[in-house]
């Protein structure tokens, strides 16, 4: 979290970092703070269908939900 921290305080409009920060953040039970930085990289992002993914990850969030399976998982380090 600390590195993620660091890099938002850098570059506080950097979608990528949001997305990476947010999913820490989802990750630790910070469903709140996960959703604030999705939001601003589905707001970063062009492509709809993306736009659709992420954005149903922030909905699950709102739910209380963790969609944060393997298969995710998988999908979001493969971006790295």
């Amino acid at each position: 979290m600390f590195a993620c921290e660091k890099a938002v305080k850098l570059s506080p409009n950097d979608g990528k970092i949001r997305k990476y920060r947010g999913l820490a953040r989802g990750l630790t039970g910070d469903n709140q703070g996960a959703i604030n930085d999705l939001q601003v990289f589905v707001d970063s992002l062009e492509d709809g269908a993306e736009k659709e993914k992420y954005k149903g990850w922030i909905e699950a969030l709102k739910k209380g939900e963790n969609p944060f399976n393997s298969e995710v998982l998988k999908q979001i380090f493969g971006d790295i």
